[in-house]
């Protein structure tokens, strides 16, 4: 714009006219280059978007394991892994319990399975 404009200052042709028509050219000339801008930006936004709505999956740093974290953690080494033990070993004592009153015929295993279970999800017993 100054080379225009001092070309035609120093060619005598400066007229308020040219003036208008050299500031409306270069205003045009901005206004493009600020939506190839825009442009440019809304595609960076988007492609980055685009990476971070992908949900991030948990890792555990005691497994290496994905979709749980080392609190939540039942393999050896994690917190709940023992507790993970103590309900397997409670889980085969009761059915080693269980078969061994089966096998020698002193109670009926599923009426009492039935009454425990009543019992745990009602909070009540047969008799209340």
């Amino acid at each position: 714009m100054r080379e225009t404009l001092e070309t035609l200052l120093a060619t005598g042709t400066l007229t308020s006219q040219r003036i208008i028509e050299c500031l409306e050219h270069k205003a045009q000339h901005l206004k493009e280059a600020q939506r190839k801008k825009q442009a440019q930006e809304t595609i960076f936004l988007a492609q980055e978007l685009r990476t971070k709505s992908k949900p991030q999956k948990k890792k555990c740093m005691n497994c290496g394991y994905t979709n749980h974290t080392g609190p939540e953690c039942y393999r050896p080494g994690g917190p709940l892994h023992k507790m993970k033990q103590k309900e397997q070993k409670e889980k085969k004592e009761k059915a080693h319990a269980a078969e061994a009153d089966s096998s020698t015929g002193e109670t009926d295993s599923s009426s009492h399975d039935t009454a425990a279970f009543f019992q745990q999800q009602t909070g009540r017993t047969f008799d209340d």
